[in-house]
């Protein structure tokens, strides 16, 4: 036994599969979160610069956060 690993001890392929799938799934959950904030920001920067007589574009540069 080296560095705490047995070789005799077997692994459950149905766990495996379960961390992956959940793994998985937390980063596809991560990305659309931070996808959809990037998009609220946009289109809040847009419409906030239409109802303030200034041009779109730099209204979505203002609320967004890579500026």
């Amino acid at each position: 036994m080296e560095r705490g690993i047995d070789p005799d001890e077997e692994t459950v392929p149905l766990h495996v599969v379960w961390a992956s799938f959940l793994a998985f799934t937390a980063g596809v959950r991560l990305l659309v979160t931070v996808a959809s904030v990037l998009a609220g920001l946009v289109i809040t920067g847009w419409r906030s610069a239409c109802l303030g007589a200034a041009k779109p574009g730099r209204g979505t540069r203002g609320a967004a956060p890579w500026r």
